[in-house]
């Protein structure tokens, strides 16, 4: 290597020695920008992965909301197969409760006296109420047999009281004085 500069005089020297400052520069700064450039893709990779977390994460939410979602439209649709099966007709209540006490009353064999009907609204709750106060007398099987059908019927009727008006020993004859209410939706 020596000999080869030997060979050069002093301009050509000069410019090989300012072409080697520059190569060299050159190389100072292509190594600083590959530094710069691989810290700036390691941010990015880094981003990247962050993203794809949060990404991740959005789809698991997202697919939870779904889930419940659909747990919501099919408590609507319970809800609406309740007020559909179990409720009494709202256009009709006191007169389909009439009817059906009418039906368990004649399927019990019990002697009825007057009806007497009370309507109460639970705006908060989307429903009403109707109760009905009466009294009945007959056998303690009768009115076994009476609540039993009360309590099998599919529409919403319930015994919300009993009080015993008399207890006859001789002939086992019984008199209660029953509340019950059926209920309808909106």
């Amino acid at each position: 290597m020596k000999e080869w500069i030997s060979l050069l005089d002093i301009r050509e020297r000069r410019a090989a020695a300012v072409l080697c400052a520059l190569l060299a520069a050159s190389l100072l700064f292509l190594a600083f920008v590959l530094v710069k450039v691989r810290a700036t893709a390691g941010r990015m990779v880094q981003q990247w992965r962050s993203e794809e977390q949060n990404s991740q994460r959005l789809n698991v939410e997202r697919d939870e909301s779904r889930r419940n979602f659909q747990r919501w439209q099919e408590a609507v649709g319970d809800m609406q197969e309740l007020e559909k099966s179990y409720f009494y007709d709202q256009k009709s209540s006191s007169q389909n409760l009439q009817v059906d006490l009418q039906q368990i009353l004649a399927s019990s064999g019990i002697n009825l006296s007057q009806i007497k009907y009370d309507y109460s609204e639970f705006a908060k709750e989307g429903i009403a109420k109707v109760e009905a106060t009466f009294t009945i007398s007959g056998s303690y099987g009768a009115l076994k047999k009476f609540l039993d059908t009360v309590e099998g019927r599919q529409k919403f009727i319930f015994v919300e009281k009993i009080a015993f008006s008399q207890i006859a020993s001789q002939g086992g004859q019984l008199e209660l004085r029953i509340n019950l209410a059926g209920y309808y939706g909106r």
